[in-house]
């Protein structure tokens, strides 16, 4: 089933889906009762064995901007960073027309017919300005080059990263090469729009830290240690509580701020794509 936490009535209707129990007596509880999910679920006596007998597909918005109306993202679907600077996409050309090659495999850029090292990060206390934009471009583009998204989120048009503007990686570029054109010239560009979309997965295909406990014994999340010993359907419940706790804050609270970080290695496909709104369709159906 899929569950959506991207907006308060989404929410509610799926934790009523996946729990099989009415919004009334959901309601009742969480705005009489109580908000925490282990409370939650001995006082409806759901089990473990319950929660594994349905199978989630977890709802991310993804924010990004489009100089060709999401037509590559709707022909190849959302990929991650790597994936970007090296497949035939709108960012590749982007760049090789400001003169930017980019080799992941051997760790370097050719900049303008200089070779530019990415190999290895500065090291130290001190560090120079130029170091710390080299940083972060290595950290781009070995470390974060995941598709990143919200589960949920009060208003993304607000979130700090401004990728309704531009891709990151071009802010980081711009900074590293000493050339603010490489960034300023895709907000410019007409043909620039800010697209917010809504993307399903299973819940596996997200990386542990979406679900991230507080501590290695807690009753919901999980922490990295918790991946290497404990088996598959202790990992899969532990999950699926920490969804209905955050499920439950939700319609108790109202949307706040989510972050989720799909594995490395996923591409969502053109399939797993629910929906592609721009800014205003967006705003519309956020009122």
């Amino acid at each position: 089933m899929i569950f959506d936490m991207t907006d308060y009535n989404s929410n509610i209707k799926s934790l009523v889906d996946f729990l099989d129990l009415t919004e009334e007596v959901i309601s009742e509880f969480v705005f009489l009762e109580s908000t925490d999910v282990i409370e939650f679920l001995k006082v409806f006596d759901i089990k473990d064995e319950k929660l594994l007998g349905k199978d989630i597909e977890l709802v991310s918005l993804h924010s990004t901007t489009s100089i060709d109306n999401c037509h590559s993202i709707n022909e190849k679907g959302i990929i991650n960073l790597q994936d970007a600077v090296s497949q035939e996409t709108p960012l590749q050309d982007y760049l090789e027309n400001k003169g930017i090659q980019i080799n992941l495999e051997e760790k370097y850029i050719l900049f303008k017919g200089n070779k530019v090292d990415i190999s290895k990060k500065a090291e130290g206390f001190s560090l120079t300005d130029e170091d710390e934009y080299k940083n972060r471009v290595i950290h781009k583009f070995y470390g974060d080059f995941q598709i990143n998204g919200f589960l949920s989120h009060e208003n993304i048009l607000t979130y700090g990263g401004y990728t309704r503007d531009r891709p990151e990686i071009l802010f980081d570029l711009a900074r590293f090469l000493k050339d603010d054109k490489i960034e300023l010239d895709w907000v410019k560009d007409k043909s620039n729009k800010h697209y917010i979309i809504k993307f399903k997965q299973p819940l596996n295909y997200y990386r542990y830290f979406t679900f991230e406990a507080e501590y290695e014994d807690s009753d919901y999340g999980i922490t990295k240690d918790n991946l290497e010993y404990l088996p598959n359907e202790v990992i899969e419940a532990k999950v699926k509580k920490w969804v209905i706790q955050k499920s439950i804050n939700i319609l108790r609270y109202g949307v706040y701020e989510l972050y989720s970080y799909v594995h490395p290695k996923v591409k969502i496909e053109p399939k797993d794509i629910i929906e592609i709104m721009t800014e205003q369709e967006y705003i519309t159906k956020n009122k």
